[in-house]
Parts: structure tokens; C-alpha cells; sequence
């Protein structure tokens, strides 16, 4: 059996919050390089067109507007894209050791859904119960 320190892997979450900068930057984590070449250019192209119909004197606000529904949806799919081809990167033997405590990434990305999120997660009550105060 490997030394745990030795097993080396790529963090779901992590691959999910760059995903949520940008499409396509947790697949080039996850080392799918080309898969997230070609999310990054094909949001860029719906969010440029969108932006094009929506703003020209001469195109169609309807359609920019579905093009901005259909960027959304290719968001959320390449957030859980990103999930998908991290863990499918990953040994079972790193699975298995990240599995075994609570993930920090995931109490990252669950504050960036909602403040305390997180370290509710985490079970830090005191910091949660302080963040409710203060909202």
C-alpha cells in the first residue's frame, strides 16, 4: 500500500469552482486540456453572440435572450462536467483518503452558494451563528 502523502490526485470541488469562474477551467484541472479548450470557446461564442443580439440596434433581443438561457444551462452542465472528470481522473486509493474526511473545497463552494453554508459544513457552529447575526 502507498504512503498516503505519495497518492496524488485532482480535488472535485476545486475543478467545480473554476468551473464557475469560468466553463471549461475545472475540466483543464481535471486534465481533460482540449474538453476545456472547446467549453471555454463555446462559451465565449454564446456569450458574444448573446451579447451581439442583445445590443445591436439590428439584432434580436428574443433570441439573445435564449442564447443567455442556453449559456446557463451549458454553465450548470459544465460544473457538473467538472465534478464528473476530476473524480474519473482520480485512483481509488485517492478517492478513497478525500472520501475519508470533510472536504474543504466543498465548504468553499457551498459559502460561495450562501454565507455560513460552509462552515456549517464544516460544524463551526460559532462562526455560522455569528454570520446569521450579522446578515
Amino acid at each position: 500500500m502507498s504512503n498516503p502523502q505519495s497518492i496524488t490526485g485532482k480535488e472535485p470541488w476545486l475543478a467545480v469552482i473554476l468551473s464557475g469562474i469560468f466553463p471549461g477551467l475545472g475540466q483543464i484541472y481535471a486534465g481533460k486540456t482540449i474538453k476545456g479548450l472547446c467549453l471555454i470557446f463555446i462559451a465565449l461564442i454564446l456569450i458574444g453572440l448573446s451579447s451581439f443580439l442583445i445590443l445591436s440596434p439590428t439584432g434580436s433581443i428574443r433570441l439573445g435572450i435564449q442564447l443567455l438561457i442556453g449559456f446557463s444551462l451549458f454553465y450548470i452542465f459544465s460544473l457538473f462536467d467538472a465534478y464528473r472528470c476530476a473524480v474519473k481522473s482520480n485512483s481509488r486509493e485517492f478517492e478513497r483518503l478525500r472520501k475519508n474526511e470533510k472536504d474543504p473545497w466543498l465548504a468553499v463552494f457551498l459559502t460561495g452558494l450562501f454565507l455560513g453554508l460552509g462552515h456549517a459544513y464544516q460544524e463551526q457552529w460559532g462562526v455560522v451563528i455569528l454570520f446569521f447575526l450579522l446578515l
